[in-house]
């Protein structure tokens, strides 16, 4: 018999390692990090325990390049979700995004963020590509754009006039639900935004004017900060941290990229099959519109 060629020895260390990271992947989701040895995913894929080391020098070893596999996936998922998408969209999103075998893989990132045994380099870049997920969810619904107009969900509309919701910014009078403030007065100018600054949400904090006055300048204000409807609105400008679509962008999110990886860690442990998971996702996206 001849000696295997440099492409068959290729194909076999190829076709080995495969085979590890693919037992190591249910013991590290079965077992999590710390319960799992190399002893087993040997086992688990009929190969000896000095084989496996010959590929792999250390449990360690196998979790990083699982866990940054799971990361470069949930990475691709940034740009999946379309700018200004519908609720409905963020339920086909997580849907697509629990496809087997996707949940064991966000499974993984979980493990890496939680285990205090995980190699720290990786629980950072673990940390930061959720983080940059749920970026992304945010951006994907609409939340307050350059420039100073809050874009989600009938926002400000800059040069003066306030969207949906109802609230008049230009003319200087206060419209939303025709009062100038619930308590309170039209102060100099009388406008809930004078000089023609929309108001994000279309009122001024709901209706009313912050403490109970549209105040002079022509913005509504809390103690001295402008405020609208959970917006700041200072010379016609959303200030970050204070603009309503932002918030709400960030709490959809954040409810959003919960839902996705409570799933996944449901469906790998059996106790789901995830069809929860997109009319969840659709309704958090609903509800925070």
């Amino acid at each position: 018999m001849s000696p295997r060629t440099a492409e068959a020895n290729e194909a076999i260390h190829d076709e080995r390692r495969t085979a590890i990271l693919n037992a190591a992947l249910g013991a590290f989701v079965e077992r999590g990090f710390e319960g799992t040895r190399i002893q087993e995913i040997a086992d688990r894929c009929g190969l000896s325990y000095g084989l496996v080391y010959h590929y792999f020098p250390t449990k360690e070893a196998v979790f990083t390049i699982l866990v940054d596999s799971a990361l470069a996936g949930a990475a691709s998922l940034v740009g999946s979700l379309p700018k200004a998408a519908p609720p409905g969209a963020f339920g086909s999103f997580v849907a697509y995004a629990i496809r087997d075998p996707s949940p064991q893989y966000f499974a993984l990132i979980v493990e890496a963020l939680t285990k205090q045994g995980v190699p720290p380099e990786l629980a950072d870049r673990a940390r930061q590509t959720v983080r940059g997920l749920k970026a992304a969810i945010a951006t994907a619904g609409g939340a307050a754009t350059a420039g100073g107009a809050a874009a989600a969900g009938g926002a400000a509309i800059a040069g003066g006039d306030a969207a949906a919701g109802g609230a008049a910014a230009a003319g200087g009078d206060a419209a939303a639900g025709g009062d100038a403030a619930a308590g309170g007065d039209a102060a100099a100018g009388g406008a809930a935004a004078a000089g023609g600054d929309a108001i994000a949400g279309g009122d001024a904090a709901a209706g009313s004017a912050a403490g109970g006055a549209a105040a002079a300048g022509g913005a509504a204000t809390a103690g001295g900060d402008a405020i609208a409807g959970g917006a700041a609105a200072a010379g016609g400008d959303a200030i970050a941290g204070g603009d309503a679509a932002g918030i709400e962008a960030g709490e959809r999110a954040e409810g959003i990229l919960a839902i996705l990886l409570g799933a996944s860690i449901m469906k790998s442990c059996g106790v789901s099959d995830g069809s929860f998971a997109s009319r969840a996702a659709a309704v958090v996206a609903e509800a925070l519109w």
